[in-house]
């Protein structure tokens, strides 16, 4: 089998993702992204690419120290298995607009960390097609909304 060396790694792609959001770059990281991207598991419902980019300008504005703390565990040539763990601080006001109940959360200045899970990416074209992450208790956006003092359950409501 021949190996092209002309084109990235999958794990490179999805690292370069998440160092994009990291850094607050969303241009640069919607480009990592394909038109028919979807995000799910981490969010009560799946987003597009927009969406998703959205979500993550709203939480890295809140949480700017905002850390995706991923490892690649497995590599195959269209499917990369990561775990990780989110962490950061809530130092500013948090608002979500795709949920409209939520308003606005004051800054805590309380530290998050998200449980451990695993987290996939489906490649297509070298770019992200599909990132999925598994559902853990105390996880996911309605975990992080906890930790800063949200009751996710009436929001559930």
């Amino acid at each position: 089998m021949e190996t092209r060396t002309d084109q990235k790694k999958g794990s490179d792609i999805v690292l370069e993702l998440l160092h994009a959001l990291e850094e607050k770059d969303y241009d640069r990281a919607a480009r990592f992204l394909t038109n028919g991207f979807t995000f799910s598991g981490a969010t009560p419902r799946a987003m597009n690419r927009e969406e998703c980019i959205e979500l993550h300008r709203h939480l890295s504005q809140a949480i700017p120290d905002w850390r995706f703390n991923f490892t690649v565990v497995e590599e195959d040539e269209n499917e990369i298995t990561c775990r990780g763990h989110i962490t950061g601080t809530h130092t500013r006001d948090l608002t979500l607009p795709m949920i409209p109940n939520l308003g606005t959360v004051q800054a805590t200045g309380k530290k998050i960390s998200l449980p451990r899970s695993k987290v996939q990416f489906y490649l297509k074209d070298n770019k992200v097609s599909r990132w999925s992450v598994e559902s853990v208790p105390l996880g996911g956006l309605m975990g992080l909304l906890e930790q800063v003092g949200v009751d996710a359950h009436e929001l559930a409501r």
